[in-house]
């Protein structure tokens, strides 16, 4: 379960985004965060995440307070696992590397099977994986930035934007993916 309670958050010096938002995803659901361009749908999923602190209130996941949590311990820790909008895969290294360097902190074993069973899911990837990840489309990026989150068997999944520049088939594989992982929470904007 992820709490969010009367989180206030920005960026730098600038205002808050985030003006004391409160939500409550409880596992296996599917939460869906909607609103206008800038209203702090990122923001918000970036505290979850802990790519943001926020300025004021609480997040918890499982009962335990993670508001102070640092990023990586909330990906070994509590399985986070975070798709982002944009920027979302190195362009200069391959499609193999992409989806590796999301399970840096596994074992070695599992991460092979996860990594072969990510490839034979998405055949797309598969086909292209020692291409550089700039060779890719738009799509293509979001659903290898999308593998690269799974290689860890996230329990919580953070999407923001899921579907951006998405063709219909790729679209379908992503939401397949996101119904795969319903186990545990996903939370796209």
């Amino acid at each position: 379960m992820i709490e969010v309670t009367e989180v206030r958050a920005g960026y730098g010096d600038g205002p808050d985004i985030l003006n004391g938002i409160s939500l409550k995803a409880e596992p296996g659901r599917i939460v869906t965060i909607l609103g206008p361009n800038g209203c702090g749908k990122s923001t918000l999923l970036k505290c979850i995440a802990g790519f943001v602190r926020p300025r004021a209130g609480h997040i918890r996941m499982s009962g335990e307070p993670v508001t102070d949590v640092p990023t990586y311990q909330k990906v070994r820790h509590h399985r986070v696992g975070f798709v982002p909008q944009t920027d979302n895969v190195f362009a200069t290294m391959t499609v193999s590397e992409n989806i590796l360097l999301g399970g840096r902190l596994m074992q070695r074993l599992d991460r092979d099977r996860r990594f072969e069973a990510l490839l034979a899911q998405y055949p797309s990837l598969a086909a292209k994986k020692n291409r550089r990840a700039s060779a890719l489309s738009g799509g293509e990026r979001q659903l290898l930035s999308l593998a690269r989150a799974l290689i860890s068997e996230p329990s919580i999944l953070l999407l923001d934007e899921p579907s951006a520049g998405l063709s219909p088939r790729m679209m379908h594989d992503v939401f397949e993916a996101i119904s795969e992982v319903r186990a545990g929470t996903v939370l796209p904007s």
